[in-house]
């Protein structure tokens, strides 16, 4: 999903599309034609924004074919195969998957045994080319549901795919079950479109839960949220009306092809897949040669950057049904700032619009707080009674940005979530010897700043900036590592985060937590209280966000709606991205175990002593996993969920697989599509208890009582949810003629608000 791309002037960029570029007759193959083209294109553009390359059209069928021409080297596959291993082995929702819980809205997956499943298809000649492979790969991650998990094999980020139209999922009345719809037939406020009932030839459920299950990197616990962020593939529509229409891909990369010469397969598996010094290599070239050099694909947006006129601000969301005229917007709002506030005077409400959790690179994290206590200081002097806290597609963010905006609400209230990691031998081996090494100050100074400035405030690996579940330090390693055994497995005691760590204003925030500081800049006391509050869900809240509507709904008692799903009546789960705690990518873990073995080195003939002390051998450091750096296909960005988020009540419960139902769940209508303020009144109305809008069967359901930990069956599965959705059944001459004929559209904004987003990758 692309949200909060705000495109100005990538129009005129994004629709110039070369004709007869895919039809050519020349001897040049089609990695080499899309780089020219692409090329051409970004020299004639004077885009202020070096991202918006990725929406220069391209030839999708050429990009498709330059794609499934790079070649496979199964000994460079196999080799990587233990690196995925040994680093996925650090993530805390194996046994889960392998063995969820009845509350579980997913399919179960063993991710160890696909991988070694993938392992047997490269001996055994599976592979005919090296997409083949990366998709293999890709279907285990997304199988895991798991957000935070992830394994980056390069090659399935230089393309992607999308259409020039998409589909919304509307009711007519908040009540009637929602019908599908082109998306541009709703923004052109055609006033009776008609609703799709067929896609590619089959009705329109079937195919679309067809497309989800075989075509998607899901990230997300609940069928509901992968409705929501649905990437399909829509290439022949019928309508009820019987128009038909087809919708046509086309393809883009963030990548500069010329410029890091990705100009044939070859060139793209040795520069961008095949790590360099230490991959097979590749046996023929078309051209006779071997090209070891790697280029930095990032190389050209930096230049561009650098060249780039100073883009200003937008004033708005650019949304066609947003307000025109917000009333708190973050500073460089449109060009890295991302808050927005709205106050509805005659309602007396007030709904802060969080989309994320993440600064971005033209603004920081204090300029995202600075423009939460603008709303709260503008939504107390206009006397608002409601709070809506809009959180439509927020996928995380900064951790502790998340625990700052909580503490802004309700200051008086210590957050309780705990975290726990996977108790794993090479856990304990870190963990002693990162608290060691932080405790007893045996390094030399360099060393140590090393160690400390760049993994000492990383939850889970020492207990340097971790409390115990009453707020105290733990006494030492073995007292959090535990371990609990639970689920077959083995995890460590519950803990939190340091919340008064220097590192949140040294390293992370630029300031301290309020309440964990000097400051008195921030709210001293709640000024609404929280049956005055309600979150507005989508299904994406994922990793910081899902922490925070945690904070707000156990320990501060806030209600919250969830918008959209699957066309059914009952609940759905607002927070359905991942629960997880914290991410750590593969680098992380590699760069550390590093960094501690240089600084054994340092230590000389005492290094044997020092382990000794912390607990640990020689024998335990020599069995860590070997650098990421040293395996044949490079995995960098690839990363695990390092923290399961427990409750005090239920530290063997990991939230990632538990049932937890929102308060009331809304169906978009016609009129919310066209104005947003209309989804927030009546978030608000549920907040003041009037529950009358509320789909059939949403209410009191199953998890949605504050701090009830619910693993048991819900009454829900994945395949009933399914087989309850609406199955279209509309009259074929319903609706007008010409619907579907819709402008292309090149992204859906800011969250994922219309319930489909465009298509990142079709294979």
């Amino acid at each position: 999903m692309r949200c909060g791309q705000f495109l100005s002037g990538l129009a005129a960029i994004a629709n110039a599309f070369l004709p007869g570029v895919a039809a050519q007759s020349t001897p040049k193959g089609p990695c080499q034609l899309l780089a020219e083209y692409q090329s051409s294109v970004i020299t004639q553009s004077q885009s202020p924004y070096p991202g918006d390359i990725e929406f220069i059209k391209l030839d999708a069928e050429m990009a498709y074919n330059c794609r499934t021409s790079v070649p496979f080297v199964p000994e460079d596959a196999l080799g990587t195969i233990d690196y995925l291993k040994n680093y996925s082995n650090f993530d805390t929702t194996l046994s889960f998957l392998k063995k969820p819980p009845p509350s579980y809205q997913k399919p179960g997956v063993d991710i160890m045994g696909r991988l070694d499943r993938v392992a047997d298809n490269i001996r055994n000649g599976k592979y005919s080319s090296h997409a083949e492979f990366e998709i293999d790969i890709m279907a285990i991650t997304s199988g895991s549901s798991e957000g935070h998990f992830s394994i980056n094999l390069q090659l399935l980020n230089l393309f992607s795919w999308f259409l020039n139209d998409t589909i919304v999922s509307l009711s007519r009345d908040g009540k009637e079950l929602p019908q599908i719809y082109a998306r541009s037939d709703i923004e052109s406020l055609m006033s009776n479109p008609s609703p799709i009932i067929e896609l590619g030839g089959e009705p329109v459920f079937e195919y679309l839960r067809s497309y989800i299950e075989r075509h998607t990197k899901s990230s997300s616990i609940e069928p509901h949220a992968d409705w929501n962020a649905m990437v399909y593939n829509g290439p022949y529509v019928r309508f009820a009306n019987g128009s038909d229409v087809e919708w046509v891909y086309s393809a883009g990369s963030g990548v500069n092809l010329l410029a890091n010469n990705y100009t044939s397969p070859e060139d793209i598996y040795t520069g961008m897949i095949a790590n360099p010094g230490i991959s097979s290599g590749i046996n023929t070239r078309s051209d006779g040669l071997i090209n070891r050099d790697r280029l930095e694909s990032v190389a050209l947006d930096e230049r561009q950057q650098q060249n780039s006129p100073p883009v200003k601000p937008l004033p708005s969301v650019p949304l066609f049904n947003y307000p025109r005229n917000p009333d708190v917007l973050e500073v460089s709002f449109g060009v890295g700032g991302i808050v927005s506030g709205y106050i509805l005077q005659d309602d007396s409400i007030g709904v802060l619009s969080l989309p994320s959790y993440e600064s971005g690179k033209r603004t920081t994290a204090l300029n995202y707080t600075n423009a939460v206590v603008e709303f709260i200081t503008k939504a107390k002097e206009s006397r608002v009674k409601k709070i809506v806290i809009d959180l439509s597609g927020n996928g995380g963010g900064k951790v502790y940005l998340g625990y700052t905006i909580f503490k802004l609400f309700f200051p008086s209230i210590e957050p309780s979530v705990l975290g726990r990691v996977r108790a794993t031998p090479h856990i304990n081996t870190i963990g002693s010897i990162l608290t060691g090494v932080l405790q007893d100050g045996t390094l030399p100074n360099n060393d140590l700043q090393v160690i400390y400035k760049g993994y000492g405030g990383t939850i889970g690996l020492s207990t340097n900036d971790i409390l115990d579940s009453n707020g105290v330090k733990f006494e030492s390693w073995s007292a959090f590592f535990g371990p609990r055994e639970n689920n077959d497995d083995s995890f460590t005691n519950g803990a939190k985060y340091n919340l008064s760590s220097p590192l949140i204003e040294t390293k992370y925030l630029g300031f301290p937590i309020p309440g964990y500081g000097a400051e008195t800049v921030w709210p001293q006391s709640e000024l609404w209280a929280a049956e005055d509050i309600i979150l507005l869900h989508d299904g994406i809240c994922a990793s910081t966000c899902a922490i925070f509507s945690e904070l707000m709904k156990t320990d501060a008692g806030v209600k919250s709606v969830a918008v959209g799903g699957i066309p059914q009546y009952g609940p759905m789960q607002g927070v359905s991205g991942t629960r997880g705690s914290s991410i750590q990518q593969f680098e992380v873990y590699s760069g550390l175990i590093t960094a501690i073995k240089n600084a054994l080195n340092s230590l000389g003939n005492q290094a044997s002593a020092s382990l000794s002390r912390w607990g640990v051998s020689v024998d335990d450091v020599q069995a860590l996993p070997l650098p990421i750096s040293n395996s044949p296909l490079r995995i960098e960005g690839s990363g695990v969920n390092a923290l399961d988020m427990i409750r005090v009540s239920s530290p063997d419960a990991p939230l990632q697989f538990t049932y937890q139902a929102s308060d009331c769940r809304l169906f978009h209508t016609f009129d919310t599509a066209h104005d947003i303020r209309v989804l927030w009144r009546t978030a608000a109305k549920v907040a003041g208890g009037d529950m009358s809008a509320c789909v059939p069967g949403s209410t009191n359901a199953p998890g949605s009582i504050s701090n009830v930990t619910l693993l048991s069956d819900p009454g829900y599965s994945y395949n009933s949810t399914w087989e309850r959705a609406n199955s279209t059944d509309v009259p074929k001459n319903k609706g007008v003629n010409g619907s579907g004929s819709g402008a292309p559209q090149l992204s859906v904004g800011l969250a994922g608000l219309l319930a489909v987003a465009l298509a990142f990758v079709a294979f």
